[in-house]
């Protein structure tokens, strides 16, 4: 009958309405989990670049507190810095067979190159000077006294150049109150060692010529001498006790060689410095 069929039909059109609320609910379910998705795509994304930022700071952090506190790499930089050349190569000359000269005639050189120069040294001075650093094995350190333009300092100078030395001046300062201030220290703020230029220059000596043409012009091979100037305005038994108690280890044996420890930073294994006898010791 006809009202069957608009039974049929009315319970169709709600059945019908149900599905398409349905559907649209759905659709809208759809669309929200897509949302999330991309929502959670996008956090996903930001996580790994916040993860990447965080791995490289990390690595960051760690180099810098290798480099500081004594990976391998950073130790080595802080040795290099030690044992960059105080004399270039091109001022340095590689180890010869010792001329066949008389001391005398040498002193006599001396003390004619000397007059030349200007200077005028008593002849018996220049004797007294020599003969104390002949004994360096049993006095260390050569002090010379006396008041202002005497030449005081030009003497060890002149005799270290005229006579063949290599010469290294070290003008004390009046607030040096440690080895470090003489020798150098790591420095925190620029992250490096600041080596004091007789600290390489020591360096320098105790390491061999290197005879490739661009090689490290060492001077354990020749004589130097350092000169310690106005010693006496710091002092000594601050910044140069450790050197004297090392130096005085050589008396009486000719096999020992002391070394002296220069401390390179925190947790790092120290410097070790040879105190051989082809470096002389002079304080005015």
């Amino acid at each position: 009958s006809k009202d069957m069929q608009i039974e049929e039909l009315t319970r169709k059109v709600a059945a019908g309405s149900t599905a398409a609320t349905e559907t649209a609910d759905l659709k809208r379910r759809i669309a929200e989990v897509e949302a999330e998705r991309k929502a959670s795509e996008t956090k996903a994304q930001i996580f790994e670049t916040s993860a990447k930022q965080a791995a490289a700071e990390l690595e960051k952090m760690q180099a810098d507190f290798d480099r500081l506190y004594g990976t391998p790499a950073g130790e080595e930089e802080r040795r290099e810095e030690i044992e960059m050349p105080y004399i270039s190569r091109a001022d340095a000359r590689p180890p010869e067979t010792e001329p066949d000269i008389n001391e005398i005639e040498w002193l006599d050189g001396i003390h004619n190159a000397c007059e030349d120069y200007g200077l005028h040294f008593n002849r018996r001075l220049l004797t007294a000077f020599h003969t104390s650093l002949k004994t360096a094995e049993w006095a260390p350190l050569t002090v010379l006294a006396g008041v202002s333009g005497t030449g005081k300092s030009e003497l060890p100078r002149l005799y270290s150049h005229f006579g063949g030395l290599y010469f290294a001046p070290v003008p004390v300062q009046p607030n040096w109150d440690s080895q470090e201030s003489m020798l150098g220290f790591f420095n925190s703020i620029d992250n490096r060692f600041d080596a004091q230029p007789i600290l390489n220059f020591l360096a320098q000596t105790q390491k061999e010529w290197d005879e490739a043409p661009d090689g490290y012009p060492g001077l354990r091979g020749a004589m130097s001498l350092v000169l310690l100037d106005e010693m006496n305005l710091a002092h000594p038994e601050l910044y140069f006790a450790d050197f004297l108690s090392k130096l005085e280890l050589r008396r009486g044996t000719r096999t020992t060689i002391p070394d002296l420890d220069v401390k390179i930073g925190s947790g790092m294994r120290p410097y070790k410095l040879p105190l051989n006898r082809n470096v002389l010791w002079v304080g005015t």
